[in-house]
């Protein structure tokens, strides 16, 4: 969408304007994190709209969330490494 596109501009414009920011970007945790976002991406939705989704096992709004972020990354790098896996045999 333009919305997203617009911040992915206006990130990189910053970035070179903003002498923090580029410590940001070479962050280890920033780049582990790129490594598994399409992943991350896939699986947010199905723990949030799926007819499993996680908010209807917890009355509180925040550790739902919480859980959901956590359950998206540890699904992330499952998938991520059975791919990598999957395309080295």
């Amino acid at each position: 969408s333009s919305m997203g596109i617009l911040l992915f501009i206006s990130v990189f414009y910053f970035k070179s304007k903003i002498a923090v920011l580029d410590k940001l970007y070479s962050s280890k945790v920033i780049l582990w994190l790129a490594t598994y976002t399409y992943e991350i991406y896939l699986l947010h939705y199905f723990f949030l709209k799926s007819p499993w989704h996680l908010s209807k096992y917890f009355e509180n709004r925040v550790m739902a969330d919480l859980l959901v972020v956590l359950c998206s990354v540890i699904g992330a790098i499952i998938i991520n490494r059975a791919v990598a896996y999957i395309v080295k045999r």
